[in-house]
């Protein structure tokens, strides 16, 4: 039996959501969120342990900027390519501009998807700039293939 340690409840993405760290070449697709951090997927792992400045992203635009630390980094079996799930904890809770972050973040992810010329938006597109990324699958990981 797991025990769970986690403080506040994850909330699971319902619509497209994106991330990109400042800096990096690192993409993520948002799998889940709670007050606390997100998990993510993308396909080269980010550094363990480091801080990362997250722009995440719904299709209508940037809806929060947070820091961030990656806390865990696994590999996940996916017939579409190698992916990596990344455990990621918001930096500075407590704080008023973090947490109104937080908020906006959290009520985009539960948002209702957007319906545009009568067909859902789509996970894949640009981030912003015109920089395009994939999609990527939503396979969970098995929890013995961990990335140190």
């Amino acid at each position: 039996m797991s025990i769970e340690r986690r403080q506040s409840p994850r909330v699971l993405a319902t619509r497209p959501v994106r991330a990109r760290a400042l800096g990096t070449s690192y993409d993520f697709t948002v799998i889940d969120v709670s007050a606390g951090g997100l998990c993510a997927q993308c396909t080269e792992p980010p550094l363990l342990h480091h801080d990362y400045v997250l722009d995440i992203f719904v299709p209508t635009g940037r809806v929060a900027r947070l820091d961030a630390r990656a806390l865990y980094c696994r590999l996940i079996e996916n017939t579409a390519g190698t992916l990596f799930e990344v455990g990621f904890a918001f930096r500075s809770i407590g704080e008023p501009d973090t947490q109104a972050a937080i908020d906006a973040l959290l009520k985009a992810v539960t948002a209702v998807l957007e319906i545009e010329a009568g067909r859902p938006s789509s996970s894949s597109g640009p981030l912003e700039d015109g920089v395009e990324t994939p999609a990527l699958g939503i396979e969970r990981r098995p929890p013995h293939l961990d990335v140190h």
